[in-house]
């Protein structure tokens, strides 16, 4: 498999219309990534097919978190995905947090590691 990196890219907590053209912008650099938004309606994917939709994605992948009052619609209008961590209402750092853990998970998963429990 081939090496990946985390990099993380905060934007400050700022009025949705701000936020949104500041991700807008971010994203417009990276057009042959595979865009993915945290989003309550997104699809919701166990840890296993988690690291499977990881695997069969060919491309980088960009995971965007909305700050308190979510995406804007431009914003999801621009992803691939949209995928939902829970069913319950998660603030922007534990999102981040728990996505953090599930990507270890996923190439623990994918690398035959011990860490998840089957």
């Amino acid at each position: 498999m081939k090496n990946k990196e985390i990099e993380i890219v905060e934007i400050k907590d700022s009025v949705k219309e701000d936020e949104c053209k500041k991700i807008v912008e971010k994203i417009s650099g990276f057009k042959d990534s595979f865009k993915v938004a945290l989003d309550e309606h997104g699809k919701e994917l166990t840890s296993i097919e988690f690291s499977k939709f990881i695997k069969e994605t060919e491309k980088d992948i960009i995971f965007i978190i909305g700050g308190p009052d979510g995406l804007d619609e431009r914003v999801l209008s621009s992803i691939d995905f949209k995928l939902s961590l829970s069913k319950m209402t998660l603030n922007h750092e534990m999102a981040r947090l728990f996505l953090i853990e599930q990507i270890y998970r996923a190439f623990t998963i994918l690398e035959g590691k011990k860490y998840h429990r089957f």
